[in-house]
């Protein structure tokens, strides 16, 4: 008699007719391995999310530039009349003859809406919110959750651009201008934000890894240090 060879292979021993099961020890080693697994893949993962919501933001100053290059094409090349967030909340800032014409100014957002392709190039995803402002920290802003639903905008104007009419285009330093910029330092490289009541003489320790995607007056964007913005606003109007 012949017996075929699929007869001779081995069959899987059962138990009580039934399949083994897995067990318990192997089951806590699987879902470690899905852990580590995770573990590995989550940061990587968050900081690709954060990187696309960083084009975002820089595509959007790009927008609002060119928003702000239709305006002037339409006023006689200055740059547009508004003001930022920070304006808005504490127009008290400002000296004491200036504040009424801050309180007066349209938010600039509103100012550039019919120049801009959407009410959301103002927003930066990255946009977190802050208490209080990077550059005067007893000034208490209320946005906790986000600058932009708190207000309308993300980015902070060189207000005094449209308040002195300044020249779009015939202005002698443009590649030195700033024209718009995060309003805070700690959303790029999502550090903690400026806490209420901080000591200033710790503000070097809070605002060393500050970042600030900023857009110049000839259109060009960098991402500059907490030291770097301070500078250049200095030397501007």
């Amino acid at each position: 008699m012949f017996t075929s060879i699929g007869s001779l292979r081995a069959t899987p021993k059962r138990r009580g007719g039934r399949a083994r099961a897995f067990t318990l020890v192997e089951i806590i080693l699987v879902i470690a391995i899905l852990i580590s697994l995770t573990g590995l893949l989550f940061p990587a993962l968050v900081q690709a999310r954060r990187s696309a919501q960083a084009r975002v933001c820089s595509s959007n100053l790009h927008n609002n530039f060119l928003a702000a290059s239709l305006y002037a094409t339409d006023h006689d090349d200055v740059w547009p009349l508004g003001k930022d967030c920070a304006d808005l909340f504490r127009p008290d800032t400002w000296p004491l003859h200036l504040q009424p014409a801050i309180e007066r100014m349209p938010l600039l957002s509103d100012q550039l809406q019919v120049y801009s392709k959407s009410k959301g190039t103002w927003s930066c995803p990255l946009d977190e919110g802050l208490s209080v402002l990077d550059t005067q920290p007893i000034i208490e802003i209320d946005a906790p959750r986000s600058l932009f639903d708190a207000c309308g905008m993300s980015y902070r104007y060189n207000t005094s651009l449209g308040l002195q009419g300044v020249p779009f285009t015939a202005f002698p330093n443009l590649t030195g201008l700033m024209y718009l910029q995060d309003q805070s330092g700690h959303w790029h490289p999502n550090t903690q934000a400026l806490p209420r009541g901080v000591d200033p003489t710790r503000m070097d320790l809070w605002t060393q890894g500050f970042r600030y995607n900023t857009v110049f007056g000839d259109g060009h964007q960098r991402l500059i240090t907490f030291g770097q913005s301070a500078a250049a606003w200095q030397g501007q109007l």
